[in-house]
């Protein structure tokens, strides 16, 4: 009885406050399929389809705009899908989901192949863009659709071009937004900064993935971004308009000054500017100080959301910092590569690394930038862009507990990198080549490696 009476008033209740429709409109056209809902104002929406047989999934999670509407859009291969949409708790099974075509016939990018995981055929981003008290608002909440992945920069050229908006960007740097420019009569400090969900980060647009569902905003500042509540502004250092005279020779005396810092002096001062990024907790202590030391040296920026430190790095990623490191000048030019293109942040790294002859891709001409670079990889792109200058052994010991699964294309590398002190392999004594590196790991190879 007890049961029967909850059952009854349950029903009672969602028939009195019916639950917000989070997965309201399905379309499938081929492969692709669209869905779109309501939920509360900016919530998280996660969604979930699993094909009958069990062998083929869909997970993704988009945020909802300030109306609380949201929409899903990516490809499945053929079959019929079971699916459901979640937010805050709330699960709402979908009906029944069926696609009549294969991706392969379609162009679709995702599937194939028993086991496989389609993945979504478009991200959705928002991005906004305000200027100062005269301009006002230039763009509200444009959407942005891609597909693989792409920077805060990458989202905000593409949502100008399509809007006709005038701007002009040189590198990472925003230098002007429909004519609204950096160093506003009055105002030195003044230029374009940018947060990610209300974040603002410190990297550059052009090294600050974005993912499905993010909020980009684009916001003038006139004093180095105290005025928006940035952490960094932007410029050399905080300061009042120009016309303040008083201000600006105290820049200068303390410009004088820096210049004359003894070298113990300036690391000092270094120390005290140290970068750092939230997510650094307890378990990073170990590679603490390499992802500091290389942030404040600007050798690495973070992603967006901090440093990212357990993620495995990716082939173009390690790439660039290697790159960086060396302080090489980047060059221009066309790739052989299948899978690049003269947009992507890392074109110059790669083409620069290509005429070196630091890297040669895959058999089937890719490069697989955002493919996670092994450890066994590592070592021999390492040793390729810092090859050892001198016979000096840092270490004596060679070899380590998997030394028989090291394979022989790279094990005279490890050697040599162990020996110089760049690598020294787990607690355990293993090397565990065939694992991936994490962005940590590659931070504490980096820093090793400019610090010899």
């Amino acid at each position: 009885m007890p049961k029967k009476f909850f059952s009854f008033l349950l029903i009672l209740i969602l028939l009195i406050f019916p639950l917000p429709a989070l997965g309201t409109d399905i379309t499938v056209i081929n492969n692709q399929v669209t869905i779109s809902g309501q939920a509360g104002a900016g919530q998280w929406v996660s969604l979930m389809a699993e094909r009958e047989d069990g062998k083929k999934s869909y997970i993704n999670q988009v945020r909802s705009s300030s109306d609380g509407s949201y929409q899903f859009r990516f490809s499945l291969d053929r079959g019929r899908y079971n699916a459901e949409t979640s937010a805050d708790g709330l699960v709402q099974p979908l009906p029944l989901i069926e696609v009549n075509s294969d991706l392969g016939q379609t162009g679709g990018n995702g599937g194939g192949g028993d086991g496989g995981s389609p993945v979504p055929l478009e991200s959705i981003a928002l991005v906004s863009i305000r200027g100062d008290t005269q301009t006002g608002v230039i763009l509200d909440n444009a959407s942005w659709n891609w597909s693989g992945s792409c920077t805060a920069l990458a989202a905000l050229k593409g949502v100008l071009n399509r809007q006709g908006i005038s701007y002009n960007i040189s590198g990472e740097y925003v230098k002007s937004i429909a004519g609204l420019a950096e160093k506003k009569e009055g105002y030195p400090l003044s230029g374009w900064v940018f947060r990610i969900n209300g974040v603002f980060s410190g990297v550059g647009a052009g090294s600050a993935i974005i993912r499905n569902g993010d909020r980009i905003e684009w916001l003038y500042t006139l004093d180095g971004g105290k005025d928006v509540g940035a952490v960094i502004p932007i410029g050399t250092k905080p300061g009042q308009p120009k016309e303040e005279e008083n201000n600006k020779a105290k820049d200068s005396t303390s410009k004088l000054e820096e210049e004359s810092l003894t070298i113990n002096q300036q690391v000092d001062k270094i120390k005290q500017q140290r970068i750092s990024f939230p997510d650094l907790d307890a378990g990073c202590d170990w590679a603490r100080e390499a992802i500091e030391s290389l942030a404040t040296k600007g050798i690495i920026k973070g992603t967006g959301r901090g440093y990212e430190p357990y993620r495995n790095i990716s082939r173009a990623e390690m790439v660039a910092l290697l790159l960086k490191a060396k302080g090489i000048s980047l060059e221009t030019g066309e790739l052989k590569y299948i899978d690049t293109r003269a947009d992507d942040w890392y074109y110059e790294f790669v083409v620069t690394a290509d005429k070196w002859g630091w890297v040669s891709g895959y058999p089937d001409s890719s490069f697989r930038p955002y493919a996670p670079i092994s450890r066994n990889e590592t070592v021999c792109l390492v040793n390729r862009v810092f090859p050892a200058d001198n016979k000096e052994i840092i270490s004596s010991k060679i070899g380590f507990s998997d030394q028989d699964n090291i394979p022989a294309w790279t094990r005279e590398t490890v050697d040599n990198l162990q020996q110089r002190g760049i690598i020294s392999g787990y607690p355990d004594g293993s090397f565990r080549g065939e694992g991936k590196l994490t962005r940590a790991e590659a931070a504490v190879i980096v820093y090793r490696l400019i610090r010899k």
